[in-house]
């Protein structure tokens, strides 16, 4: 493969190399996704022309994107290049992670923060107002972990910024529903950040509180508001087994105090069995009997005749034993 650093690049990253007193790591999420071997090219070099950075190599889930990860929750779905490639080189050194340099409202904004959130920073190495954004956005993962940002070359990962509708860089999008496009004021990001609505937030968003162990608190959020949030769904369906584990947490959190809420889900999740793996089918039916009453039993006695398999029977006699077992 031919060398992605070349030119300026390297007299960048000679520079910065002579500035920084400790090391930095970089993990490369690997995936099959032939795009793997660009950022691992750039990797390889980046570590050749710097003692000061250590890359390291992960093994990505079939559904994972390649990136090279900075911090849990920052990442690079990019190869940064020219005006890029200073933002990138900053944000591996301790500087770089500070906000110092911010006004103070930044911060005390960011202590308001309480959701997770997942904030997409769409680029193009050539555009010129790119960097400012990442410069100005990417630290903010530092103060607030549970802001995840992940910054995308559009170029590079095309289906992606056609599946955000994304028509010109930068393009800044929050939990999937907010988006800002050229200029960006850092105000109207932490204000969206601080006020948004729990019963909006995406997928994407509903999986970081559930990864870092915080059922019982999105169990509570949907409790309060008397709903299951939309994107609540797709965490039990995930192919991510830990995943739907604690998606399933929260959902038996949720029937301890509001048991018809949590029923409520099962339609939708029926719904979905024909699309879905056979391990998330054999999750809905334990669901089913955990949380369904008597008038499941037809459903799932007409499932055993659609899904055969010794271990989806098996997950469906479970249920219905379940079931059959209740009072009254």
């Amino acid at each position: 493969m031919n060398p992605v650093i070349g030119g300026a690049d390297l007299e960048k990253i000679r520079a910065w190399d002579a500035r920084q007193q400790i090391r930095a790591d970089i993990r490369l999420l690997e995936t099959e996704d032939p795009r793997s071997g660009q950022l691992r090219s750039f990797l390889d070099q980046l570590t050749g022309l710097s003692d000061k950075i250590r890359g390291v190599t992960g093994k990505g889930e079939p559904h994972d994107l390649p990136a090279l990860v900075l911090d849990e929750g920052l990442r690079y779905l990019a190869v940064p290049s020219g005006p890029e490639l200073v933002p990138f080189l900053e944000l591996l050194s301790a500087e770089g992670r500070r906000l110092s340099h911010l006004p103070d409202m930044v911060g005390q904004k960011l202590r308001e923060v309480r959701l997770p959130a997942v904030v997409k920073i769409y680029i193009t190495p050539p555009c010129p107002f790119c960097p400012a954004v990442v410069r100005k956005l990417a630290p903010l993962h530092f103060a607030a972990p549970h802001v995840h940002i992940s910054i995308i070359d559009a170029a590079l990962f095309p289906e992606q910024a056609s599946m955000d509708d994304v028509k010109s860089v930068p393009t800044v999008i929050l939990d999937g529903r907010l988006r800002w496009t050229g200029q960006v004021r850092m105000e109207e990001i932490l204000d969206a950040l601080v006020d948004r609505d729990p019963a909006l937030l995406g997928t994407h968003a509903l999986k970081g509180i559930v990864k870092d162990g915080n059922a019982a608190l999105l169990a509570r959020m949907m409790v309060e508001r008397g709903k299951i949030f939309p994107g609540f769904l797709g965490l039990l369906i995930d192919p991510d087994w830990s995943l739907r584990l604690g998606a399933m947490v929260t959902l038996e959190e949720i029937a301890a105090s509001a048991p018809h809420l949590a029923s409520n889900v099962l339609d939708e999740l029926w719904a979905r069995l024909p699309e879905v793996s056979d391990p998330v089918r054999g999750d809905v039916f334990y669901l089913t009997g955990i949380l369904g009453s008597g008038e499941w039993i037809p459903r799932l006695q007409g499932a055993l005749s659609v899904y055969r398999t010794p271990d989806l029977a098996a997950a469906i006699e479970d249920a219905l034993d379940a079931l059959g077992n209740l009072p009254g």
